[in-house]
């Protein structure tokens, strides 16, 4: 009975529904992405909702755990899911079903070692015991961790704030966690700060900015925007070694000691000059010192 509960487990779970949230608007449709599998997504559609099109015309309306939702379990049947080869990833299926597979053994073996060794079911050992709140007390550690990481960037970002600078966060839970319980339902101390967007205002306004930027384990886009005293030290975002992105929100043109500066973050893939475009001279100067980042028109 306890092995056949458990293989009908690992069934459930290779059928089991996510909802990944929006795929973004684009004009008047929307796009709702769910998958199947667990822990790793076997199965991926993605169903386009259309105003003009009474089959699809209203997204469903979403509460509690995804699974729970009856859309979420509609299958390849759902009008607007792709075929079942389109959104179908054979490595992450053959992974959930060695997964669910070795659970169901390893699940079986300690069961029966125990109904074997035990006299009543509720029989605990010492080392039982300790086991239970060792793996309890990392539980809770964990636990504290996130939430004080969270509060110290909340502290962080009150700095940045009185800097005059904005920022954003982003949920960074584990996707497996994300697609069982609902991304609303993530614990806010998975919150992390990802993009800040900073006006320096005085030539030294970025060098009091980024040692409380530094302090943001995942940021990773910053916009600086127009206004104050130039040049800025734009070299001082080195200190940032896991930027990848940097948005100039500029309209006038950079001058010479600006294209300097900026030659100096090499940890860049993508970076905006601003409204004003830069000179061809200039792009290139760029592009020969960031050869592995993508310079925006």
């Amino acid at each position: 009975m306890v092995v056949g509960m458990l293989v009908a487990g690992v069934f459930v779970l290779l059928a089991f529904p996510g909802y990944h949230g929006g795929g973004g608007r684009a004009k008047l449709t929307h796009t709702v992405n769910h998958g199947r599998g667990w822990p790793w997504e076997w199965y991926h559609r993605a169903v386009t909702y259309d105003p003009n099109d009474p089959a699809r015309a209203e997204p469903p309306v979403y509460w509690g755990l995804p699974w729970s939702n009856r859309e979420a379990w509609l299958g390849f049947s759902r009008t607007g899911a792709p075929p079942l080869s389109d959104g179908l990833n054979v490595a992450a299926l053959v992974g959930d079903l060695a997964v669910g597979l070795l659970a169901v053994v390893l699940a079986t073996g300690l069961w029966e070692a125990r109904r074997r060794r035990r006299r009543s079911l509720w029989q605990i050992t010492i080392l039982e015991s300790v086991s239970l709140v060792t793996m309890l007390a990392v539980g809770f550690a964990y636990c504290a961790h996130m939430q004080r990481t969270f509060a110290h960037e909340q502290r962080v970002t009150n700095k940045v704030l009185e800097l005059f600078g904005i920022v954003t966060t982003v949920k960074v839970a584990p996707h497996w966690l994300v697609r069982l319980i609902g991304n609303d339902n993530v614990p806010e101390w998975y919150e992390r700060v990802d993009k800040a967007s900073i006006a320096p205002g005085t030539s030294d306004g970025i060098r009091k900015l980024v040692p409380y930027l530094r302090e943001f384990q995942y940021l990773d886009m910053v916009f600086i925007e127009e206004g104050g005293e130039r040049p800025v030290e734009f070299s001082l975002l080195q200190q940032l070694p896991d930027l990848k992105s940097l948005n100039l929100n500029y309209y006038d043109p950079l001058d010479p000691t600006s294209i300097g500066e900026l030659k100096a973050l090499k940890q860049l893939e993508v970076l905006s000059p601003g409204y004003s475009p830069l000179t061809d001279s200039q792009r290139r100067e760029l592009q020969s010192a960031l050869p592995n980042c993508r310079i925006s028109e």
